[in-house]
């Protein structure tokens, strides 16, 4: 049903922008500005596709964003300007600036932001009075709704129905298959409890969690904020084929493109680092990936040769196991392994670069979690090794959200959610977001 919804906001927004593209060029013909709709077809054609694919990057079609009426018309604005600055750059990739009027641009965005603002303020207002109501179940295992059953009887705008608030998935089983959205709300227990509730409705339903775990979690996706707390979706996407073959050309294509990019630096660094410290300029390291299958893992050296491990496997043990007695994050700062050209390049995350060498054999994806090393592994719950249920990346929700600055079960619940959510969407954001974590060297030691 949501996904009908979807489909019916994207149709008015193509339809808003077809409108607008040609309620422009009718006003500039008719004030005699231009004598012929120039470049009409390239604009009917790239407008609407900016407009729905920003839109959908912004998450412009969560209907319940309307309920924050201020925080809707800010995001409306932002997604509007996205898609007027992605024009300009299209446009001006495929050459088609040289030949556009700065009047006609600037008409069509004044044009088009007034009937997306039209659309999205008022015709979504109207549509969300006359669309049928959405139905809800609400599985608590302590029966305490925490509040959203009140909340959605009060809030007409909402549009949505609550059926019951259930205790058990016994009760639960019987609305299964009636286009029926969950919500599951847990009051007590830590990940490892939300996991396992969460297990009920794997692959089975798209289901929203609403628990206080969820303000800890940065980054994600959420539907609406109750009460200070975030409604995250749990979709189960990214097992379909294409997704995964999709994701496999994106990879090979992406580390060749990376490869050739990054060339000066695969030239540069390995001099540098002869001519800095002993030893071989490439360090290879057993990782593991997808189902724990060991793989060597390429690096820029950024150690002294002969290091002795147990720093680190100090480090590891204190940060999976001593962060649960005093809350503290643990990180190996002035790790005495690590060279002054190291300690360069992992700011920089330089030493990365010979990894998409691993994604071009298939061992790693661009995108996904880090893989653990295998004495790692020993100190893990049995709920951290959810993360390997995926193939492991170059960068990911960690990384991009917290690199070594969070705690370990909420970059581990970071990694859980990607592996349970990803798409090509998100690949994309977190593409995006690690540039400037890189950049600025954000958590990275």
């Amino acid at each position: 049903m949501w996904r009908d919804r979807d489909v019916t906001f994207l149709i008015i927004d193509v339809a808003s922008a077809l409108l607008g593209v040609g309620f422009t060029y009718y006003l500039l013909i008719k004030i005699h500005y231009i004598s012929h709709p120039v470049f009409i077809w390239y604009n009917l054609i790239s407008i609407p596709i900016i407009i729905v694919s920003v839109f959908a990057y912004t998450d412009m079609f969560n209907f319940m964003a309307y309920l924050d009426r201020i925080g809707y018309i800010f995001r409306t604005s932002k997604s509007i300007l996205y898609s007027f600055f992605l024009y300009l750059i299209v446009t001006f990739i495929f050459k088609f600036g040289l030949y556009h009027s700065r009047i006609l641009i600037l008409s069509l965005f004044v044009v088009l932001s007034t009937i997306l603002y039209f659309e999205r303020i008022v015709i979504y207002s109207l549509l969300l009075r006359i669309l049928p109501s959405r139905n809800v179940v609400i599985y608590s295992p302590d029966g305490n709704a925490m509040g959203l059953d009140t909340f959605f009887k009060t809030h007409r705008f909402a549009n949505i129905k609550v059926i019951d608030v259930v205790k058990n998935m016994r009760e639960l089983k019987k609305f299964r298959g009636n286009k029926i959205t969950f919500i599951l709300v847990l009051n007590k227990g830590g990940y490892e409890v939300l996991l396992k509730k969460l297990g009920d409705f794997m692959n089975k339903e798209k289901v929203f969690v609403y628990s206080e775990l969820n303000k800890k979690i940065r980054g994600v996706p959420y539907w609406f904020y109750f009460a200070g707390i975030p409604l995250v979706p749990f979709r189960w996407s990214g097992r379909s084929k294409v997704y995964l073959v999709s994701k496999r050309i994106v990879d090979i294509i992406g580390s060749i493109v990376a490869i050739i990019v990054f060339l000066p630096f695969f030239i540069f660094v390995p001099i540098i680092i002869k001519l800095t410290s002993e030893g071989p300029v490439f360090f290879k390291q057993t990782r593991l990936t997808e189902g724990m299958k060991p793989f060597p893992m390429l690096k820029f050296r950024s150690m002294y040769t002969n290091i002795d491990d147990e720093v680190h496997k100090k480090y590891v043990k204190n940060l999976i196991k001593g962060e649960k007695k005093d809350g503290k994050v643990y990180k190996l700062t002035n790790d005495p392994r690590v060279t002054p050209v190291g300690y360069f390049l992992r700011k920089t995350s330089l030493d990365e670069l010979p990894q998409f060498f691993n994604v071009l054999k298939g061992h790693l994806s661009i995108v996904g979690p880090r893989p653990p090393l295998d004495y790692e592994i020993k100190e893990y719950e049995e709920w951290h090794k959810l993360r390997l249920i995926v193939k492991q990346g170059i960068t990911g929700m960690w990384q991009v959200f917290g690199r070594s600055l969070l705690p370990f079960d909420e970059s581990v619940f970071l990694d859980i959610y990607y592996a349970y959510n990803r798409s090509f969407w998100l690949d994309i954001h977190l593409i995006l977001q690690t540039i400037p974590n890189i950049v600025f060297g954000k958590g990275a030691y």
